[in-house]
């Protein structure tokens, strides 16, 4: 069951331009504001040196897109995901479900 998809979440794509030294900057656009169902996730800790911080996860679903790929980031709240899987789900594949991690 999928329920309602009574949240937004915005999908972002990566912009890269040369940066006139050889390399490339990278920015975020902008590609879709989408209704959503979100799902919290169990969080985990990352634990990098001395430092720890928690790790929100969710599982979202939308509706079916093409153009998704793990290189698209969500927005929800505020707070950027990075998708870990995306699966297509629902009767004839018309919703994606996506678990994302708070990058």
């Amino acid at each position: 069951m999928i329920g309602k998809l009574d949240d937004t979440v915005t999908l972002l794509a990566r912009d890269t331009t040369p940066d006139g030294g050889g390399g490339f900057d990278s920015d975020w656009r902008e590609i879709a504001r989408v209704p959503a169902a979100v799902e919290h996730r169990p969080s985990t800790r990352d634990r990098s040196g001395l430092r720890e911080r928690g790790i929100y996860r969710k599982r979202i679903t939308i509706r079916a897109r093409d153009g998704l790929t793990h290189d698209t980031r969500l927005m929800l709240d505020g707070i950027a995901y990075r998708l870990r899987s995306i699966r297509l789900t629902g009767a004839q594949d018309q919703f994606h479900l996506l678990d994302a991690e708070e990058i």
